[in-house]
């Protein structure tokens, strides 16, 4: 659960909605919180099926940065990053992963608390105006202040730390400077190392 601070936080759940399922059908699991420059409470629909949903179709082309691969950051000395933070080539594959022993046990347990400390973070920052780059650029300063790595930044040559799909974008939206409006609906996902 959120905490109080990042009640602002959009979001946007579906629910396992089958193919044949219509719009007014999703709208039924769309739970829409706005973003308001007056107010840091959350309007949630009471009845959501006579509430008829609205948000700006976001059109990638509009605001993709093609120099965005030249831009991406570099962690400072001491964190320790994944092979795949120069090159931004992710070798083959492994068999498996095992998590047998406790260090590594507790390195995943400590990654998943600081991502979630993160998105509560991006969630108390959001507000009517903001870019998802400058929300970016808060995810990578306050990781790596952290000690740790944004999982995201240079796998596959993805230029940014975290994804942020706005409206109509389904899922790993890149950062843009396209600013947040009242009503938008906004996934943020964070992933550290």
């Amino acid at each position: 659960m959120f905490d109080a601070a990042c009640s602002r936080l959009v979001s946007l759940s579906l629910r396992s909605l089958r193919c044949n399922e219509t719009l007014e059908a999703a709208q039924l699991y769309r739970r829409q919180v706005h973003l308001s420059a007056s107010s840091s409470s959350s309007t949630v629909p009471r009845n959501p099926a006579s509430t008829a949903v609205r948000f700006n179709l976001v059109q990638p082309h509009l605001h993709y940065d093609p120099d965005a691969r030249s831009k991406i950051r570099r962690v400072p000395r001491g964190v320790i990053a994944p092979p795949y933070a120069t090159a931004g080539h992710v070798g083959p594959a492994r068999k498996q992963t095992n998590l047998h022993s406790l260090p590594r046990i507790d390195g995943v347990r400590n990654a998943c608390k600081l991502a979630r400390k993160t998105l509560n973070y991006l969630g108390s920052q959001l507000k009517v105006g903001l870019t998802t780059d400058e929300l970016d650029e808060m995810a990578f300063d306050y990781i790596v202040r952290h000690d740790a790595y944004p999982s995201p930044l240079n796998y596959m040559n993805y230029p940014k730390s975290i994804c942020t799909s706005v409206n109509n974008v389904a899922c790993h939206g890149m950062p843009d400077r396209r600013p947040l409006m009242d009503g938008d609906i906004l996934n943020v996902d964070v992933s550290v190392s």
